[in-house]
């Protein structure tokens, strides 16, 4: 029955997903294809960023941000990645949104989540993690995201599900410092692969701490370079930017700055992993990949029947190329997208 469920929920975010692109204004296509310009730029070359988009650099790249990740909702929701994220490997023969709930389980078990937990996702896109987080531990969830159409798509599902007395959802920026909180707010903090749009890294991590319960716990699962990664080998940056524009990334961060920062902010490490079975997520990636690919090939077919706009085939394109790298990098141990962190307000 639970299979059944699942079928039919996919099957209405797929229609839904698919109507609302075929309903793409050109204009909108347009800020998609040129957001994935910021991709190519890190925070810790502030004066490239100024020399390219001028000293208010940032606001540029909020804009952009939020251009790309409004239609890459819609994209991903086309297939199983609707909550913007590869799972790690929890469970190698289960599927990629089983994984993503197998994970989300683990996270709250680390971070001590339980029913009337106060709870802040950062970044929370349209809020299916929180919704989920919501669900099983009965925890109050408040997510927070600059983009006002993804917040409006969770309200809406925490409405339809009728989570919208513990999932509750509001504007705010990651780099706007402080956060709309009072000091000691949380019981507990997590976000699933955004910190890489954090301009200051150890700021965020001090004003988390601000933001927590002693006793406390944060959860971090982004995208960092791991200890195979070597700076000054050319062809290791050269891969790892290649698939910056496709998972989204603008900084990318170190395991050891992660560590580093999160001690300087005051907190003690639980557990610093890539927790994949495998310590890889190379098959969840590659599951994904022939995934979209098959959704790539029906799309291209019915663009040739002029069944669809050519811009479906125009925004699927932005996600074709480096894949492999993709695969690659994390088969070889260079960086993840699941450098999973928790840390405890001492």
């Amino acid at each position: 029955m639970e299979n059944v469920r699942f079928f039919l929920y996919r099957t209405a975010t797929f229609w839904n997903s698919f109507k609302a692109i075929y309903k793409l204004p050109p204009e909108k296509v347009d800020a998609f294809v040129k957001s994935f310009e910021i991709f190519h730029y890190d925070w810790k070359d502030e004066e490239k960023l100024k020399k390219a988009f001028g000293d208010d650099y940032y606001q540029v790249f909020k804009k952009k941000l939020c251009d790309y990740y409004s239609v890459i909702n819609l994209i991903c929701s086309l297939g199983s990645v609707e909550k913007m994220y590869i799972p790690a490997i929890v469970d190698p023969q289960k599927s990629l949104a089983k994984n993503q709930e197998l994970f989300e389980r683990k996270m709250i078990k680390d971070l001590n989540i339980k029913s009337g937990s106060r709870v802040l996702d950062i970044g929370c896109g349209r809020g299916r993690v929180a919704a989920h987080v919501a669900r099983v531990s009965g925890a109050h969830v408040t997510g927070i995201n600059i983009d006002d159409e993804q917040l409006k798509h969770a309200k809406l599902f925490a409405n339809k599900t009728k989570l919208n007395q513990l999932a509750q959802f509001q504007k705010a920026d990651l780099n706007d410092i402080p956060f709309p909180f009072e000091d000691e707010s949380f019981d507990a903090i997590y976000h699933i692969q955004v910190f890489s749009c954090s301009r200051d890294l150890g700021k965020l991590l001090k004003e988390i701490h601000r933001m927590l319960k002693p006793g406390g716990r944060v959860s971090s699962c982004d995208w960092a370079t791991l200890d195979n990664y070597n700076p000054n080998d050319p062809e290791h940056v050269e891969i790892v930017e290649k698939i910056k524009p496709l998972l989204g990334a603008i900084g990318t961060p170190s395991k050891a700055e992660y560590l580093e920062a999160f001690r300087q902010a005051g907190f003690r490490i639980v557990l610093a992993e890539v927790p994949s079975v495998r310590k890889t997520d190379d098959l969840n990636i590659e599951k994904a990949s022939k995934e979209f690919t098959m959704i790539h090939k029906l799309i291209n077919f019915l663009v040739k029947l002029r069944i669809v706009p050519k811009h479906f085939k125009t925004l699927l394109e932005q996600l074709t190329p480096n894949v492999d790298t993709f695969i690659e990098v994390d088969r070889r141990g260079l960086a993840t997208t699941n450098l999973h962190i928790v840390a405890e307000k001492v």
